[in-house]
């Protein structure tokens, strides 16, 4: 499930505090140290048959500048109802988990630069504009009801502030049209559920 790496926070909080090889080289004109950037990039998808449905899956794909992509995809619980848009949250937390779990790898401490893309305008736009109100009105709408998803976004709310700490990430909207790899998994992982139901 998108917990897996919950217990992130504390394996990164421990890699920061270890010391490691230096990660900055000397600016070629100034003699400064520059800190070495390591970049990733992920597209994101979530999908569901039905709304709410039976069956829903969401998918993340982190891009490489050689090799293949790596993909990750699970199905949804049936509890609670999985819908779109709880497919498409789960599928950011499973983007942010790939790109923490990616830094803890790494043998140095570089500034973090993370694109993950969506082709969910709401979900990215919960990401980059309503979070920090929603925070402030208690996690409540405009009329006072409690937001709905709110355990996934407090999900994606905490790893949010853990990928930022580390350095700079973006949501960024794509059209579906340009999202196809993570839309591919999503199908692909709805369409075994549904075939290993039948047997």
């Amino acid at each position: 499930m998108y917990s897996q790496h919950a217990d992130s926070s504390a394996k990164i909080c421990n890699k920061r505090q270890q010391h490691r090889a230096p990660t900055s080289a000397l600016h070629p004109h100034k003699n400064l140290p520059i800190k070495m950037v390591y970049r990733m990039r992920l597209k994101v998808d979530g999908g569901c048959r039905g709304q709410p449905g039976s069956i829903a899956a969401a998918a993340a794909v982190r891009y490489f500048r050689y090799g293949r992509p790596r993909i990750i995809k699970q199905l949804l619980p049936s509890s609670p109802p999985p819908t779109s848009q709880r497919a498409e949250f789960i599928a950011i937390i499973i983007g942010q988990q790939q790109a923490l779990a990616r830094y803890e790898k790494l043998h140095s401490n570089p500034k973090l630069s993370v694109k993950i893309y969506s082709d969910s305008k709401n979900v990215v736009a919960c990401m980059t504009e309503w979070l920090e109100t929603w925070r402030g009105n208690g996690w409540r709408n405009s009329v006072g009801k409690k937001i709905a998803d709110l355990d996934l976004i407090l999900e994606a709310d905490r790893l949010n502030d853990e990928l930022r700490g580390l350095g700079k990430l973006e949501y960024v909207w794509i059209p579906r049209n340009e999202n196809k790899d993570a839309d591919r998994a999503c199908r692909e992982a709805m369409d075994r559920a549904i075939l290993n139901a039948c047997h």
